[in-house]
């Protein structure tokens, strides 16, 4: 930058703008669905954008990273800018689509991106495709169908308004490398499955709480077929699945090919209300089968409440036991969390980790005479306890007590292969609270604390009588003593 003269002929002293520019990439937050902190981002890029000419460059690229679509009109009015501004579409590589008008026909922004905006952005790299709502227990049991309801002259329809041949359109979108999609419904299976297969360079994918109006027969791309398994998401590495069904998790696991190497997948990763009334044996054959996978090293399993039932906790223990990695990978490591905290309290999680944490090491950690019966193990594995209750609360460290996790898998701490990752600390969202146990749960470790403080406050109060009473605790004594 050029320094000004000042009256003394001598150059105001100015930041180079290498300083500058570190500055407005501290205030760019990456994530968009932290919606706090990216409306204060936004708000302080767009200032920044305004100071000069020489700022104008750094902050419109950190600010067009990441671009929001909720409807129709947010989209073609970024075309418009794009028309009018183009390279300013070389700085999207994040794009998220998301709102409460992805059934209604003509104003779904998902089916119109790849017709009206894919072309303009060739450094598209991730994109993030949300509803809106959470389905109800109810309406997950009976399976979730909506009624096609008309507004005016806007008809909504039960599903994603898509057109059986929409995955022709994707082939402008084969540079992507990750997408997300949550809380939809497709047409069909074979409809999901067909988008994904045109998205040959896809290396992350996650499904939360995808369900579909018709499931459909089993798209050829999915298939079993050793040639098909090769040509679906041949480049995929990451994968998270939550809520999407029980044949649609089996089929889309079907088609996937040994390339997969991190996993991350609710226990059970079906609504349970699906098996009801059926034997503990049949429920554990649903469990998914991870031996196709030999480069899979990361599992991350999500426990929900429904763990607590033996016949899921064999579920668990059937996929966690197929998984055998190659001999080359350096080792394989198994991460526990709650699917969220304000599913559990903190008595129940405890407990629930109190019944699965020894056949899980038992899994993870055969003895030499398991060994003996193998033919090359696996490297050496490690577990990773992510969010546990706090170590201050009341399953934790107090007055010189071990925490409960330390109960938890004694084989591997004796081999120091157990870490803790806690979660956000304070907790920033509700769902991130542990759950406050009811009023009737009893808990002894409480009970007795409550009765310390309570007995420790009467001590309290009988001194400060004493004192107001200008009455001194050995004046008593003598007085009882003689």
């Amino acid at each position: 930058m050029t320094a000004v003269r000042r009256e003394n002929n001598l150059p105001e002293p100015r930041l180079p703008l290498e300083v500058c520019e570190s500055v407005i990439d501290r205030v760019h937050h990456p994530s968009l669905f932290d919606h706090h902190a990216t409306r204060y981002s936004c708000a302080a890029l767009s200032k920044c954008s305004l100071v000069c000419r020489a700022w104008r460059p750094r902050a419109q690229k950190l600010l067009f990273y990441a671009v929001e679509l909720r409807t129709t009109y947010l989209l073609y009015a970024f075309v418009e800018l794009l028309d009018e501004s183009p390279a300013l579409a070389t700085y999207v590589h994040v794009v998220l689509i998301h709102g409460s008008t992805h059934y209604t026909p003509g104003n779904s922004v998902f089916p119109l991106f790849p017709t009206v905006l894919a072309r303009k952005l060739p450094n598209l790299q991730e994109m993030s495709v949300y509803g809106t709502g959470i389905k109800s227990g109810r309406s997950l049991k009976r399976g979730w169908s909506p009624r096609i309801r008309v507004r005016g002259r806007k008809t909504k329809l039960p599903h994603l308004p898509l057109h059986p041949l929409f995955h022709t359109l994707l082939d402008k979108l084969r540079q992507l490398t990750t997408l997300r999609l949550g809380v939809l419904t497709f047409p069909s299976f074979g409809d999901f499955a067909r988008i994904l297969h045109q998205l040959t360079g896809l290396q992350s994918l996650v499904c939360d709480a995808l369900d579909w109006s018709n499931l459909g027969l089993v798209p050829l791309c999915t298939s079993r077929l050793e040639a098909e398994r090769s040509k679906f998401l041949p480049a995929l590495c990451s994968l998270k699945v939550t809520w999407m069904g029980l044949c649609g998790t089996e089929r889309l696991f079907a088609g996937l090919g040994p390339s997969l190497t991190r996993l991350d997948i609710h226990v059970p990763y079906f609504i349970p209300h699906a098996t009801d009334g059926h034997d503990a044996s049949e429920v554990a054959k649903h469990a998914i089968d991870l031996s196709p996978f030999p480069l899979l090293y990361s599992l991350t399993v999500r426990l929900s409440p429904a763990l607590q039932q033996p016949e899921y906790q064999q579920l668990y223990l059937a996929m966690l036991r197929s998984w055998s990695p190659a001999p080359s990978t350096s080792g394989r490591t198994l991460a526990i969390a709650p699917d969220w905290p304000s599913s559990f309290t903190e008595r129940q999680y405890c407990e629930l980790m109190d019944a699965i944490s020894s056949p899980t090491e038992d899994a993870l950690f055969p003895t030499a005479q398991d060994h003996r019966h193998r033919a090359s193990g696996p490297g050496e594995s490690s577990v990773v306890l992510v969010n546990v209750p706090r170590p201050w609360g009341n399953w934790g460290q107090h007055k010189g007590r071990k925490g409960k996790h330390e109960g938890w898998f004694p084989r591997a701490h004796k081999l120091h292969r157990v870490r803790l990752e806690p979660g956000r600390d304070p907790p920033f969202y509700p769902w991130e609270h542990w759950r406050r146990p009811a009023a009737t749960e009893a808990d002894p470790l409480r009970q007795r604390t409550e009765t310390e403080a309570a007995a420790q406050s009467r001590v309290r109060e009988v001194l400060a009588t004493i004192r107001a009473e200008k009455v001194t605790v050995p004046c008593m004594l003598r007085a009882s003593n003689s």
